[in-house]
């Protein structure tokens, strides 16, 4: 089943605010490779995946992810 868009939306939201990018500039097309995407970055796309997917993303999985679309698509798999 589909997430909600509202759902990607926050997601994406409290990811910005981690990783201190600036509200509204991240979509699903943009490549982790061009943002603040460290080791905290790392751990809190897990963590938010987790509240709003209800999803532990695995750290591996997680590295073979080139933009934003990748880790809400590996949120399907589990």
């Amino acid at each position: 089943m589909p997430h909600s868009e509202q759902k990607i939306k926050l997601f994406i939201s409290e990811l910005e605010e981690a990783i201190e990018i600036e509200e509204n500039k991240i979509s699903l097309n943009s490549k982790l490779s061009e943002l603040n995407w460290d080791s905290l970055a790392i751990i809190s796309a897990i963590s938010l995946a987790d509240k709003f997917f209800d999803v532990v993303i695995s750290i591996e999985k997680l590295s073979e992810c080139k933009t934003i679309k990748d880790i809400i698509n590996i949120t399907y798999d589990k």
